[in-house]
């Protein structure tokens, strides 16, 4: 599962996002983590359930959709063995 999180790290980053701020969307989005379990999963030390990895996800994804951009992030279902199929 540690593999999700080079994605997730990558999109924050290239949205110039702190990790309080996706915090506080994934939290506004339902979840529960602490920002301290967040900013482990995104170190690659702490692996995440689909639902928040979703969440976190989801909450990105509204960001590059807010910037006219694409929705780039992979949802759990859509991944396998935790990267993008091909």
């Amino acid at each position: 599962m540690a593999l999700r999180a080079t994605p997730v790290e990558a999109a924050r980053s290239m949205l110039e996002l702190s990790l309080d701020e996706l915090w506080v969307d994934y939290f506004t989005l339902g979840g529960s983590l602490l920002p301290a379990e967040i900013q482990a999963f995104l170190a690659g030390e702490h692996p995440l359930g689909d639902h928040d990895h979703d969440l976190l996800v989801q909450a990105l994804n509204e960001r590059f959709l807010d910037h006219d951009g694409d929705h780039p992030l992979d949802y759990a279902d859509e991944l396998i063995d935790g990267h993008r199929p091909g």
